[in-house]
């Protein structure tokens, strides 16, 4: 599998909670709209990007979330990104992303790995997420890249 990377021109989104509504005598459940919406911006943007490549091996999905820079950081105090330790959480900034690319591979469970990151945008920059997807071979061993980040230790 070759590396996909996608760029999309949107804000970054969290996955909404789950909602519940009484319908016809019976609960349903359902995701937000706005959540739904955004999820579909950016399917659209992948699939403009990389086609729909139907993925069927263990993959590895990185994404940086890129937040719009406040104006309480002026444009001359620090250049570049930066970290941004605010809400939304990067946990479901990433689940977001995982559901609205699920139509790219034959099972969610094929994502196995991958890092995320949350910043402000550069000075003048505007908000956007960045997705890169790429096999997650042999290369990358669970139990290596476990080892590397000291997971294993204290485990025995």
């Amino acid at each position: 599998m070759r590396d996909l990377l996608i760029s999309a021109p949107i804000a970054p989104h969290a996955k909404g909670r789950p909602r519940t509504a009484i319908r016809g005598g019976s609960a349903t459940v359902y995701t937000p709209k706005a959540t739904k919406q955004w999820e579909t911006a950016l399917l659209l943007h992948a699939i403009r990007q990389i086609g729909r490549p139907g993925i069927t091996e263990p993959v590895r999905v990185d994404c940086l979330f890129v937040l719009a820079r406040p104006k309480r950081i002026r444009k001359s105090e620090r250049q570049g990104l930066l970290w941004a330790p605010v809400r939304p959480d990067v946990d479901n900034l990433r689940k977001a992303v995982l559901d609205a690319l699920s139509p790219l591979w034959t099972d969610d469970a094929l994502v196995v790995c991958g890092d995320s990151l949350k910043c402000y945008a550069e000075a003048g920059e505007a908000p956007r997420v960045v997705i890169r997807i790429r096999a997650a071979g042999e290369h990358e061993r669970a139990e290596v890249r476990a080892v590397e980040l000291g997971l294993l230790e204290g485990c025995e």
